[in-house]
């Protein structure tokens, strides 16, 4: 599941940060796009996590009736879940996938 804020968040980190190519940034959206759901996030409240620019990720996850939302973020892992949604870390998620 993923959403237009997090693919565009996705691209400006993989350009800003890790210095990919604008070619590359697209193909790994487009690839996202065919192997995602994309969802329109549903409004959150202003006041649900300490970090405002976390509230369209956490709408993605309700919006898109998630059942995990994996992240390293720290302020959405401190919530520790959204609505009835578990926030993880990769490592975890790793854990659960590979036991089960």
């Amino acid at each position: 599941m993923t959403s237009e804020f997090i693919l565009e968040e996705l691209g400006r980190k993989l350009s800003e940060k890790f210095s990919f190519p604008k070619r590359e940034v697209d193909q790994v959206a487009a690839f996202l796009r065919r192997v995602a759901v994309v969802v329109v996030p549903v409004d959150r409240p202003s006041d649900v996590c300490r970090d405002p620019t976390d509230i369209p990720v956490l709408g993605t996850a309700v919006g898109g009736e998630c059942e995990l939302l994996v992240s390293v973020d720290h302020d959405l892992l401190d919530m520790q879940r959204i609505n009835e949604i578990p926030i993880i870390r990769p490592g975890e998620y790793w854990r659960r996938t590979t036991l089960t």
